[in-house]
């Protein structure tokens, strides 16, 4: 099983069409309940997960989440997301987590001080404008069960709402989560 945890866009068609594309057995983590979200700009989208969730909260959901799993899952995340997987690394998933691929999760430069108990794919942007990139990226390479892919794609290349998408990065790392993950038949939204 494969659980998808959304960006600050949360659910979207585009998210959705990911899913359909990764032709797996897959629910989708969003921290707006599953409701289809269409923020008008990246800043509206940003506003509104700061009010209504934030990252904190967004890994607790996440976690209650997982208590309730008991088989095999790969963890999917972008950017908020990806944070949130990561902010719960160091937790006892250990035994049913297999994989978590984090897409630019950018929060994570913020909480580097966790061990991952199960293996993370850090897929890093070329560059980030907030903070050191180069620096976050040393840290994570020197911890256990932490594998970094630095890409030539901007933060955001995977989601067509975001004014970084890239369609060539898109296809690549669609490639490339098909390769990573086990395929099954698609599951509903949880």
């Amino acid at each position: 099983m494969n659980i998808v945890v959304s960006d600050i866009w949360g659910m979207t068609s585009y998210l959705q069409n990911l899913i359909c594309e990764i032709g797996s057995e897959t629910i989708i983590h969003d921290s707006y309940d599953g409701q289809l979200m269409s923020f008008k700009n990246e800043q509206q989208a940003y506003c509104y997960f700061m009010e209504h969730s934030g990252i904190d909260s967004y890994s607790k959901s996440l976690n209650e989440l997982l208590e309730q799993i008991k088989m095999p899952v790969n963890l999917i995340g972008f950017s908020s997301g990806a944070s949130a997987i990561w902010n719960i690394t160091d937790r006892i998933h250990e035994n049913n987590i297999q994989t978590a691929i984090c897409f630019y999760g950018g929060q994570i430069r913020h909480t580097l001080n966790k061990t991952p108990k199960f293996k993370t794919i850090h897929i890093m942007p070329r560059k980030e404008s907030h903070f050191d990139l180069p620096t976050v990226i040393d840290k994570l390479a020197a911890k256990p069960n932490t594998e970094i892919i630095q890409t030539e794609y901007l933060h955001g290349f995977m989601n067509q709402c975001s004014p970084n998408f890239s369609s060539k990065g898109y296809q690549e790392y669609l490639t490339f989560l098909k390769g990573r993950l086990r395929t099954k038949s698609q599951a509903p939204y949880i």
